[in-house]
């Protein structure tokens, strides 16, 4: 059985009373279909980049959503819902002020990801590595926390592996590297590394090579462009910077009202949703929340140790032994919460269920997308659906559904 394709198909029972299908971008109240802006509400103090169904990377005005789509297969993965990061590193597309280069640049040679010829060539010079070091100065009382850098390259010339450096401009003792395979096509890379604040006290240095650790060969190349550098623990869309850093706000997102799809003796949600990278902060990050308080709530989540899990939590008590499983990165996981006084259960893709005889049920004041109270614990990735029952679903249709 599935429940998050584009067709719905459940056992018999109760129909949703709420179901957000993010993926086939189709939502319904009581049955009936409803546009996204009468049901939800979303802010976001910025433009923001995604990709569109053919892979290009589009620009999505302050305010609007972003379902964003996978640049292989061309599926949508959901409703992008990102915290507030700022590009440190600026220009982000134009590399004559690079801090050292063992290369000949060409710019305007290639189609970059957002469909126009503003991309970059680099062309080897024959020399040991590295080919491009870029430095970035970083904010004075945040040295201590993870950055993270991304950039965007099209190995359309060069077969070598490629090779991505991160590391404090006042010495490689906290060095973050890893090589990648040389793809033709646009791909994305990123690293992270948390440095001590005298690791990065002169800044931060990110460094592209061809075949790192030998030689490359004379003339092989690459196209590049979208360089990022910021402060947080995963990597998030891409933000385009000219002549100074630029930030791009939160989204933040949630119902409209809980009436008439919440009923507040007992209910049933069921939550799709993916991260492209595992979490390090705490709390972690919900994908979706009943939201009272700091202290009381009921959410969908996913941990620092990579796994997707559920929390029920009444004036700081928890109410339920969460259940939870491994989430592999960029692979949607499923959870499903059962709510009632005295019988609640959950689980997550399926596993076992977890039970509690002697729970309180909360009452919610609002239910949020992508975080678990205002600017706490942002998903930072893809919510690809939700859906509430206005029923305490038998134990038997949650393991079910979870699958």
């Amino acid at each position: 059985m599935s429940v998050m394709g584009n067709v719905t198909t459940l056992p018999v029972g109760p129909a949703p009373s709420l179901d957000l299908d993010f993926v086939a971008q189709r939502l319904c109240l009581s049955g009936r279909e409803q546009n996204y802006a009468d049901l939800i509400s979303h802010t976001r103090a910025s433009s923001a980049t995604y990709l569109d169904r053919s892979g290009v990377r589009r620009l999505a005005a302050a305010n609007q959503p972003r379902f964003d789509y996978d640049p292989v297969t061309g599926l949508c993965r959901g409703l992008l819902i990102e915290e507030q990061r700022t590009n440190l590193l600026y220009p982000s597309s134009d590399f004559s002020t690079a801090a050292l280069t063992r290369c000949s640049i060409k710019p305007n040679d290639g189609v970059a990801p957002d469909g126009t010829k503003t991309a970059t060539r680099l062309v080897a010079a024959g020399e040991y590595d590295p080919l491009m070091s870029r430095y970035v100065s970083i904010p004075g009382g945040v040295a201590s926390k993870a950055i993270t850098a991304s950039i965007d390259v099209n190995c359309d010339d060069t077969t070598q592996p490629i090779g991505l450096y991160i590391y404090g401009a006042t010495g490689i003792e906290q060095t973050k590297f890893v090589q990648f395979p040389a793809k033709a096509g646009w791909n994305r890379y990123s690293i992270t590394q948390t440095f001590s604040p005298a690791a990065v006290s002169g800044g931060i240095i990110v460094r592209l090579d061809i075949a790192d650790g030998v030689t490359p060969v004379a003339g092989s190349s690459l196209l590049t462009c979208g360089w990022q550098v910021e402060i947080g623990d995963c990597p998030t869309s891409h933000i385009p910077t000219a002549t100074a850093a630029a930030t791009r706000a939160a989204d933040v997102v949630s119902l409209a009202s809980l009436s008439p799809w919440f009923n507040s003796a007992e209910a049933t949600v069921l939550v799709e949703a993916l991260q492209s990278l595992t979490p390090t902060t705490t709390p972690g990050p919900r994908a979706f929340s009943l939201f009272t308080s700091t202290s009381t709530y009921a959410s969908i989540s996913r941990g620092s140790t990579g796994d997707g899990g559920l929390d029920v939590v009444n004036s700081g008590t928890n109410q339920l032994a969460g259940a939870s499983t491994a989430v592999a990165d960029g692979v949607p996981f499923r959870g499903i919460l059962a709510l009632k006084t005295n019988n609640m259960a959950g689980t997550v893709n399926g596993l076992a269920l977890k039970t509690s005889a002697a729970a309180v049920m909360p009452a919610p004041v609002q239910a949020m997308i992508g975080q678990r109270g205002a600017g706490v614990a942002y998903w930072n990735g893809h919510v690809r659906r939700v859906m509430v029952f206005g029923k305490r679903l038998p134990n038997s249709q949650l393991t079910e559904l979870s699958r």
